[in-house]
This record gives C-alpha cells, structure tokens and sequence, in this order.
C-alpha cells in the first residue's frame, strides 16, 4: 500500500459526513419548498456551530426552544418571514429528520487501503440526551465535534496545536506507530504554510499592486501565531522523544536485548524523532522567511511611494 494513502478512511470520513447533509434523507418535500437551494444545507451547518456553541463555549443546554430561537434570528439573513408555527416546524425537520436521522445511523461506503476492502463509516452528528422530565437536550457527538474542529473557521486557530497535543498524546500512550503519522500531518501543515508564503512572495515580487494590504498582514500574522507560540510546545515533544529513546535504550541494557514489539518501537521512535526534527527546522526557516518577506513588501513599499 502506498504511505499516502494510509488512514485514506479517515479522509474520507468528512465526505461521509458532508454527504449525510447534502444528500440528505428522509427529505420532506413541503418544508424543503420553503427554501432555496443550498439553503438548508447552510442552515444544517450553522445549527452545528450553534449547538457547540451552547454546549462548548457557554456550558449551557441546548434544547429545540433554543435552536429555534436561534433559527428564528438567523431567518433575516435568507430573506425569510416564517410565522413562529413553521419556525418550530422547520426546527424540528432539520433536528430530528436530518441530524438525527430518525435514530438511525447514517453509512457511507469507503475504501480502507489498509485492509483492502470498502467498508461503511458511520455518520452521527448530534446525539439526545434528558435534561429533566420531558426535556430533551442535543449535543455534538465526538464525530460532530471532531468535523466542526476540522473547518476552516477553528482549525486555522487550532489546527497546529490540536496536531501538537495528538502527537503529545500518542508519544505519552507509548503508541509510536500513530505518532509517526501524527508528526508527518505536522510536516505538511508546516509545509503547506511555506508554500502559502512562497505563493505570495512570488506574486509580490512580480506585482506589488495584486497584494492587497489586509491579505499580507493576515497571512504573516497567522505565520507568526502559528509558529513562534508553538515553537516550545514542539521543543517539549523532542524531550518526550529523548526520555522515550532512554528508556528504551536502558531495557534493552538491563535484558540484554529487546522484544521484537520494542524493537519497533525503537525504530519508530527514530523515525517521531527525524520528524520533529524537520518540523522544528521548518519553524525555524518560516520564522526568519517571515521576516524577509516583511523587508521585502517594506521595501517595495517605500520604493512605489517615491517612483
């Protein structure tokens, strides 16, 4: 199998979970007509976000009052005068049709290269719980939560840390297959962030008037976040790595030698050990490519300024 496509499951769990939205079942024909296309697949999405918001951010219930109160706020930006009656209608559709299916378990068909065979992911984005008596309250289920994490609008804040705090997790669990992959993922979200500064340097250079301001800013302002705040968190997994390495290093001294379970371990150690390596250097390098490109977009500047 190729190395690429390792956890290709994975990937293709937030198809799955786009599709069970898109594609959605148990579609009522009448509610639907209240809308345009694409609407309710906004709305959906934006429920989720509501419901995380309750239950995650403010540490709050989130009961169907209180989703449809929050439609009936949002129905202004869609053009959309609903009486109070079709509101709850709307809430209850999309709550317990859509989101929660009916109670039953949404499948999606995936290829698992690993095992090679296709093989259903399961898709569930909110659960039910009792708050009291006849009262019901909704929740993201770990999958919710996880596809929510994995949008743009959190993972830009969050993405490298959450990477950084699997990679902690795996190496504490003493599970270094997973943490091999866990610090390739933060490789390429290092890489990514070169080549998003390499993309603009280049359309710099060639045309200072197609770089807008605000663009330049967010960019390295992200860049810098990203990097220097997490440049220690990443130092700290290099201990890790280095404590995991002596341990190893002083069983296989006290037996004399190692069980072929630690023998790989080891060399997977080695390899987390290579990774955090680059991703350390690639921190390093965008950090002072930050710094250039600043002089240079100054400079460019300055020169326009006074031609």
């Amino acid at each position: 199998m190729k190395d690429y496509l390792e956890r290709f499951q994975n990937r293709m769990e937030f198809v799955a979970v786009i599709d069970s939205i898109v594609n959605r079942r148990n579609k009522n024909t009448e509610i639907e007509s209240w809308f345009e296309p694409f609407e309710i697949d906004n709305i959906l999405f934006s429920i989720l976000v509501f419901i995380m918001e309750c239950t995650l951010s403010e540490d709050r219930e989130c009961t169907l009052s209180e989703i449809s109160s929050f439609l009936k706020d949002i129905m202004p930006y869609y053009n959309k005068q609903l009486s109070l009656q079709q509101i709850e209608t709307v809430t209850r559709y999309l709550i317990k049709d859509i989101l929660r299916s009916n109670g039953k378990v949404h499948n999606y068909g995936v290829m698992n290269y690993e095992k090679g065979s296709l093989s259903e992911i399961s898709v569930m984005l909110i659960e039910d719980y009792m708050i009291a008596e006849k009262e019901v309250g909704y929740k993201l289920t770990s999958q919710g939560y996880n596809f929510l994490f994995r949008t743009k609008e959190i993972d830009d804040e969050l993405g490298f840390k959450m990477e950084e705090f699997r990679l902690k997790l795996l190496i504490q669990k003493k599970n270094y297959k997973k943490a091999v992959s866990q610090s390739r993922e933060l490789i390429q979200m290092l890489r990514n962030k070169e080549n998003q500064l390499i993309l603009f340097e280049k359309r710099l250079r060639n045309n200072l008037k197609q770089v807008d301001s605000e663009e330049y800013i967010s960019l390295l302002n992200d860049i810098n976040q990203t990097l220097e705040q997490e440049y220690s968190t990443m130092q700290d997994i290099h201990k890790m790595i280095d404590l995991s390495k002596k341990r190893l290093n002083e069983e296989e001294t006290s037996y004399g030698e190692l069980s072929e379970k630690e023998v790989n371990a080891k060399k997977e150690v080695a390899m987390i050990e290579n990774n955090v390596e680059i991703a350390l250097k690639l921190q390093r390098d965008l950090i002072i490519q930050c710094r250039k490109t600043k002089e240079i977009y100054v400079e460019m500047l300055r020169d326009s300024l006074y031609a």
